[in-house]
C-alpha cells in the first residue's frame, strides 16, 4: 500500500477514492498493531495521506491527535535501529514527508498543540544525541 500511495502526485489523484482506506489507518487495530513493521508501514502510509490530501487532512481533530502521537511512537524507534534495519527507510520516509510535505504544521491546529509540539522536539533533540 505504501508504494502505491508514494507514487501518487498531489492534485493528480481521486481524493474520494481513498476515504475509505484512510479511516481504515486511523484503525486502533492498526495503530497498536504488535507488529513493529506494519506500525512503520502503517505511519508511511498516513503519512502519503496527508500529502495527498494537502491542505485538507481527511481526518477528524481526535483522530489527527492519535495520528500525530502515533508518529512520534514511530519516530522514536530512529533511535534504537540501526540504518540497515528493514524499518529504518519507513522511519525516516515519515521524518522526511514531515519535514518536506510540511504536514507537521496541521499540530497547530490541534487542542494539544503545545503538548505534541514539545513532544516532537524532544523526540528529534533524543534522536540526535
Amino acid at each position: 500500500l505504501h508504494d502505491e500511495l508514494r507514487a501518487f502526485n498531489q492534485g493528480e489523484v481521486v481524493k474520494d477514492s481513498l476515504d475509505a482506506t484512510a479511516k481504515e489507518l486511523v484503525n486502533s487495530k492498526i495503530l497498536k498493531h504488535s507488529s513493529n513493521s506494519v506500525k512503520a508501514c502503517a505511519a508511511a502510509c498516513l503519512a502519503d495521506m496527508l500529502r495527498l490530501y494537502a491542505p485538507e487532512a481527511p481526518f477528524s481533530d481526535k483522530e489527527l491527535k492519535s495520528i500525530f502521537e502515533f508518529f512520534l511512537s514511530q519516530l522514536r524507534q530512529l533511535k534504537k535501529l540501526p540504518q540497515d534495519h528493514a524499518d529504518f527507510t519507513l522511519y525516516f520516509y515519515l521524518l522526511e514527508s514531515l519535514s518536506t510535505v510540511k504536514s507537521i504544521l496541521i499540530i497547530a491546529d490541534l487542542s494539544n498543540a503545545e503538548q505534541l509540539s514539545a513532544d516532537f522536539f524532544t523526540c528529534f533533540f533524543d534522536t540526535i544525541r
